[in-house]
């Protein structure tokens, strides 16, 4: 059962609670999104579970940054392969995401552009994926489960389907 979100709101003092979930499901999502890229390349069905997971940990992404974006100490407008993203920073992080997906129109303090993506910050929590994504979940009321286009594939292979789902989570 989802819950509406937008029923939650970040306090200053939450913060540090949702990024380092943040961060967490952000570094995977972009794993997956390398490791379907690879597994493409053989056309199975790994790659689509892959992509259809980074699709949802991204759209999570979107959620969350819609519900602290308005925390960020500023936001530029950054210009990546003819692509336009919002970074927010908050501290020493930021987080890009597709000026076209986000649905609100954001003031940006100034406008880069940019070769690649900042190389991802580093990893400095024991923080599972699942107790991110539990985390997020208990205080933003976001399921990752929702933000899945779908819950399973057909493998031929195994001749069954596919959970897609994150255990984790209700």
């Amino acid at each position: 059962m989802s819950t509406d979100s937008s029923t939650y709101h970040v306090s200053n003092t939450d913060l540090d609670s949702v990024l380092t979930p943040l961060k967490v499901i952000n570094k995977r999502a972009k794993n997956l999104g390398s490791e379907a890229h690879s597994c493409h390349i053989t056309l199975n069905k790994e790659s689509e579970q892959k992509e259809i997971k980074k699709n949802a940990l991204y759209e999570v992404k979107k959620k969350i940054l819609l519900k602290i974006y308005d925390k960020s100490n500023r936001v530029e407008k950054h210009i990546i392969r003819e692509n336009e993203f919002y970074c927010f920073y908050f501290g020493d992080q930021s987080f890009h995401v597709p000026v076209s997906s986000f649905p609100i129109s954001i003031e940006y303090y100034s406008t880069r552009r940019l070769n690649n993506f900042d190389p991802i910050q580093t990893n400095t929590t024991n923080m599972s994926l699942q107790s991110s994504l539990v985390r997020i979940n208990n205080l933003l009321g976001i399921n990752a489960n929702d933000c899945l286009k779908q819950q399973s594939v057909y493998s031929e292979h195994k001749q069954d389907f596919i959970d897609l789902t994150w255990e984790c989570l209700p």
